[in-house]
């Protein structure tokens, strides 16, 4: 029996190459959007932490228990308006990270899309790849039986007899 070739074996392998490097390219967007959600987190937890120290020193100003003064001292609203610009920062960070997730996101299911696509290319290759090796299984056989059957039928030529029914049978004529 002839091996069997399958001619668009070229296709397929670019095809599964494909297919390959899109899984490759999904999961680093995957990896590039778990990186962006722990930098936001890490973001939170500093603006959580500025928040906490902006409401002690909002607290220490108007407490009951100070020294009676007209206004709070520099040194306090020095330090309020600084942790207000840096909680400004941080929110102006936490959107642009947001915004970036957005857009990985829409990366990730545009690159799930191609793989997709190509995993059905592929599959449809490889369906075609078998059906054809079937087809050849198939014809490789029937034509094995054929050279068996004219052997069959060279041997018993080669005896004088046919591989028909026999003289006494319906076809032997005997009236």
């Amino acid at each position: 029996m002839r091996a069997f070739h399958y001619r668009l074996s070229v296709i397929l392998r670019r095809a599964r190459h494909r297919e390959q490097a899109l899984q490759i390219e999904v999961a680093r967007l995957e990896n590039q959007l778990e990186d962006a959600a722990r930098r936001a987190q890490a973001l939170r937890a500093s603006r959580d932490r500025l928040r906490a120290r902006l409401r002690s020193l909002h607290a220490r100003s108007s407490s009951p228990v100070r020294v009676p003064q007209a206004s709070a001292s520099p040194l306090d609203i020095g330090r309020v308006l600084a942790l207000r610009r840096d909680l400004d920062r941080i929110d102006e960070a936490l959107a642009r990270a947001a915004a970036l997730r957005r857009a990985i996101e829409q990366h990730i299911a545009a690159a799930r899309e191609r793989l997709l696509d190509a995993a059905r290319s592929r599959q449809v290759f490889e369906n075609h790849r078998d059906a054809a090796a079937r087809t050849h299984v198939h014809a490789e056989r029937a034509a094995e039986t054929k050279r068996l059957d004219d052997l069959t039928g060279a041997r018993f030529a080669s005896r004088g007899r046919s591989p028909g029914p026999t003289a006494g049978g319906p076809a032997g004529g005997g009236l």
